[in-house]
């Protein structure tokens, strides 16, 4: 929707498309190799912060070049209008990546967390798909609200802000699903020595929140 404003036409939206498909193509199996080769949480705050920060970079970019579109048409006979919108096509596709991260991690997090009990895993992966159905109907409709009542920049503006405070309570609430979930450190894969480490990595964490929650 931002480009399409922007830009005047779809061209650069097919473009934008055929960019973000392409690197998930290329890049892909590249991303999934570095997520089973990794300890899940380094993976997870890694995915995570790339992605929010790819999403707020853009916005503000976005809001730079909507505030002051016309005197960038003017410098550099509009060349410099040309590298912000490669710029934004390039950040959105990282942040595509690393999405694509998140959603592999959100798998194999659900599956860990439920254990043996499938009952469980199918009740968490009914209410993760609920979630994902709920907020892909809804988000496009709040953003479609802010739009004819506010302006494009207050739009990047809020997707910006949201990113920035969703990225914080999704640490928070990820590190602590990790700390109550001690299967969470072992993974597939590792020898044992990077499995011990990962469980003494986590009890320590454990037992240092623990003392920190005794009052004085």
């Amino acid at each position: 929707m931002f480009l399409v404003e922007l830009y005047g036409n779809s061209l650069l939206t097919v473009v934008y498309g055929l960019v973000v498909a392409g690197t998930v193509l290329l890049l892909g199996a590249i991303i999934g190799d570095w997520v089973d080769k990794n300890p899940r949480l380094k993976v997870t705050q890694t995915s995570l912060m790339v992605q929010n920060s790819a999403v707020l970079l853009c916005g503000v970019l976005l809001m730079v070049v909507f505030h002051f579109k016309a005197t960038l048409e003017g410098m550099y006979d509009g060349w410099l209008l040309t590298a912000c919108y490669i710029m934004v096509i390039t950040i959105a596709s990282i942040a595509n990546l690393a999405s694509n991260a998140t959603s592999i991690i959100q798998r194999d997090w659900v599956v860990v967390v439920a254990g043996d009990d499938r009952s469980k895993l199918a009740d968490m992966n009914t209410t993760v798909g609920i979630i994902d159905q709920l907020t892909a109907v809804l988000a496009p409709m709040l953003v479609g609200q802010i739009m004819p009542f506010g302006s494009h920049f207050l739009g990047c503006g809020l997707i910006s802000g949201w990113n920035l405070c969703s990225m914080c309570l999704e640490y928070f609430l990820l590190w602590k699903v990790y700390q109550k979930t001690p299967a969470l450190a072992i993974k597939a894969g590792q020898n044992e020595e990077d499995q011990d480490l990962n469980i003494q990595q986590g009890l320590w964490t454990m037992a240092s929140e623990e003392r920190s929650e005794v009052p004085v």
